[in-house]
């Protein structure tokens, strides 16, 4: 008399599966009675991807135009030139390449769209410089800081597709991009307010970011580590 392995009940002989819970019974003196039926996956049929690119652009598209021809309508209307309007229509601008950018090629290719991205932000800024009061400020501060912070991010994704850097390097070298870029955002806006390239708020960013990069290169040598981060996370 053998008995059920999930619920307990007792079994009758030669029988393939517990009348009770519907447990599979195998039995070692019958094997050739009970073989294990070898399941096959049913086949997944490619679905297309239910997100709708051309939906998306064209709804984005129509949402930023829309406030954008209303603040351009009304400051003509009510002012004697355009002023404020042109801010507004330009921040409307920038967000729909932002918005739009990564979805208007086939595939999406992260350095192509952080290109464009830029591109965008230098022209608004450009543009806030040409339509406020104070002049000078676009080519020797926010050209080279947007610059820099473009270069970083280009580097970190190139080295991370290219499986160059993994897990735990990813966020060492996050780490070191960070104090970096603040070590550079710190050196430019003193010599352009003093023309002294002279460093301090930026060190305090800096020495734990290094620490913390240190910090997570030592622990990618510990691979138990690794993969007990992997688990929690669910890497």
């Amino acid at each position: 008399m053998s008995y059920c392995v999930n619920c307990g009940v007792k079994l009758k002989n030669h029988v393939s599966s517990c009348p009770l819970c519907g447990t599979e019974v195998i039995s070692p003196a019958n094997p050739a009675n009970h073989a294990v039926k070898k399941t096959v996956p049913r086949q997944r049929k490619n679905q297309e991807d239910s997100f709708d690119k051309n939906l998306w652009i064209k709804l984005v598209s129509i949402i930023l135009a829309v406030p954008a021809l209303l603040s351009i309508t009304i400051n003509g209307v009510f002012g004697n030139t355009l002023t404020w309007s042109l801010y507004t229509a330009a921040s409307l601008g920038i967000a729909w390449v932002w918005l739009v950018s990564p979805f208007l090629y086939q595939r999406n290719i992260a350095q192509r769209w952080i290109i464009i991205d830029t591109i965008a932000l230098l022209g608004f800024l450009y543009l806030i410089e040409h339509l406020s009061a104070s002049h000078g400020w676009f080519f020797p501060l926010a050209l080279p800081i947007t610059l820099f912070f473009t270069v970083l991010l280009l580097t970190l994704v190139i080295l991370i597709r290219k499986k160059v850097l993994r897990e735990l390097h990813i966020a060492a070298s996050l780490f070191t991009a960070v104090g970096l870029f603040c070590v550079f955002l710190n050196g430019v806006i003193y010599f352009y307010i003093l023309r002294v390239f002279r460093l301090d708020w930026s060190l305090l960013v800096l020495i734990p970011c290094i620490a913390f990069a240190l910090i997570a290169i030592v622990l990618q040598r510990r691979r138990w580590i690794v993969d007990e981060l992997k688990f929690w996370f669910r890497v």
